[in-house]
């Protein structure tokens, strides 16, 4: 694995890369930054109790939402432990989604590099998925059970050959560190933020540090020195990886991911054997599309349907990832002969999906051809994060043909001129000015809709060409 760092002073790129094949990329904008991991002290505001979530007021533009699941302790009826009004400490789970305020949770997570520390829990250890040796786990296990602690941990796959010593000493650090939350809680009068969420490009690393990384470049000075100083205290190893990117061509130009980065905001994705995918992501869910498009296999037809949706498999696995998918998502496969083919392909597709920690789950494919994958949703998607609802289509993705702006146009004339019809019927004419393509379709192809005009309302329609309007922009003047 090598990453890539680009820094610039609008945004923070940081991409994944396995054999020159981009796997993962997350953005950092100063203007639009995460507030995952961040704590605040809110004020209750409204509690739906028959959907069990309350908004809570954190002095941002928007209030954030606490479902009742996301609360501390045992009992999760919302309506029951909160009050309207009640100030309350929460921790941001998830930024922003659509036009939702931040997702909140009353559990608070403190977290290490070695240890992840959750004070309001029962007395639980459990251990990173990552570390896969038992003796491993119960070594671990055993060296925090054994102990008096006060909440719950989860020890994190790089302390898998850190002393015992290291692993307490940041436990240690972690309990002072909720002990001034809480003081800090309690002492602030306003509603206000009273941590920050950990630093973007360094939680990003951290995430990664267990993976056999080959090399790491950075093309801006600052970060470099910062990221190495980081990783001598923690990866000393990893540190000698770090390399400056001096060189006046862009770092992911030159690395040919700038082209791979544009595949991940398009609708379509084309395959390499011919066939393509559509990505539609709607309001509850993702939809993903296999086409066989130009793909012409050389077997027998059973066979060609499984090369085909394997391909997709493969392709689609590293889409979701890129993408930053999550909710549910369905893709809609080739149809195959075979229920074990199906098989082979969501099997594809767990193999591809496989490490990702945003716990995927794909379950087995349907009659249909359909399969739903489930990913935990953290963050925005890349499209949700680089794109904004169209103002000419409101957010359908598709326009109005001419035929129908040339009919709204009529309903509106038709409006026009009932208004201005007194009781006695008098001939009067209405200019059009529109786009010239409109007005060339109206002569071309609705001389009878002039000729009605004129003898339903006595009004004759006289369209002149306007080419700075839009095509769907028109204006109406009596003459």
């Amino acid at each position: 694995m090598e990453i890539f760092i680009n820094v610039r002073p609008y945004q923070i790129r940081i991409a994944c890369v396995e054999k020159g094949q981009l796997k993962q990329v997350f953005y950092h904008r100063d203007h639009s930054p995460s507030q995952v991991g961040a704590l605040y002290k809110g004020r209750v505001t409204n509690i739906n109790k028959s959907l069990n979530f309350a908004f809570v007021d954190l002095g941002l533009e928007r209030s954030g939402f606490l479902y009742g699941k996301d609360l501390a302790g045992k009992n999760k009826d919302l309506s029951t432990v909160l009050k309207l009004n009640q100030e309350v400490l929460v921790q941001i789970k998830a930024d922003t989604f659509r036009k939702k305020g931040v997702r909140l949770s009353e559990e608070i997570s403190l977290s290490g590099l070695f240890l992840v520390y959750i004070p309001q829990q029962r007395n639980k250890v459990s251990v990173s998925r990552q570390i896969n040796k038992e003796e491993d786990r119960k070594r671990l296990l055993k060296m925090f059970e054994e102990k008096d602690i006060e909440g719950s941990l989860i020890i994190r796959t790089l302390a898998k050959d850190q002393k015992e010593s290291v692993l307490f000493e940041e436990l240690k650090k972690l309990e002072e560190k909720w002990k001034a939350l809480k003081k800090k809680f309690q002492e602030q009068k306003e509603l206000s933020q009273l941590q920050e969420g950990e630093d973007p490009t360094l939680r990003y690393l951290t995430d990664r540090l267990s993976y056999d990384i080959e090399k790491c470049f950075v093309d801006d000075k600052k970060m470099y020195k910062k990221i190495v100083a980081w990783l001598k205290f923690f990866r000393s190893d990893l540190a000698k990886k770090v390399e400056f990117y001096k060189d006046t061509i862009s770092l992911f130009e030159d690395y040919h991911l700038e082209s791979q980065l544009r595949q991940a905001s398009q609708k379509k994705v084309s395959l390499k054997n011919g066939g393509f995918l559509i990505f539609e992501e709607l309001e509850a869910f993702t939809v993903i599309d296999v086409n066989s498009g130009r793909f012409k296999g050389d077997k027998q037809l059973s066979e060609n349907l499984l090369e085909l949706n394997l391909e997709a498999a493969k392709k689609i696995a590293e889409q979701i990832q890129i993408r930053h998918l999550g909710g549910i998502i369905l893709v809609d496969f080739v149809d195959m002969e075979k229920a074990e083919d199906g098989e082979k392909v969501v099997t594809c597709l767990e193999q591809g999906l496989k490490g990702d920690k945003h716990y995927p789950k794909v379950f087995k494919m349907g009659e249909l051809g359909m399969v739903q994958i489930t990913r935990k949703r953290s963050e925005n998607s890349l499209s949700q994060f680089m794109t904004e609802t169209c103002n000419l289509c409101g957010g359908t993705g598709r326009k109005k043909n001419i035929a129908t702006l040339v009919i709204d146009i009529f309903l509106k004339a038709e409006q026009f001129v009932s208004q201005r019809n007194s009781f006695f019927r008098r001939k009067q004419k209405i200019k059009i000015l529109c786009h010239p393509d409109i007005k060339k379709y109206v002569e071309e192809k609705e001389s009878k809709t002039l000729n009605f005009f004129y003898k339903k309302f006595s009004t004759h329609l006289i369209l002149e060409s306007k080419p700075s309007l839009r095509l769907e922009n028109f204006q109406l003047e009596k003459i």
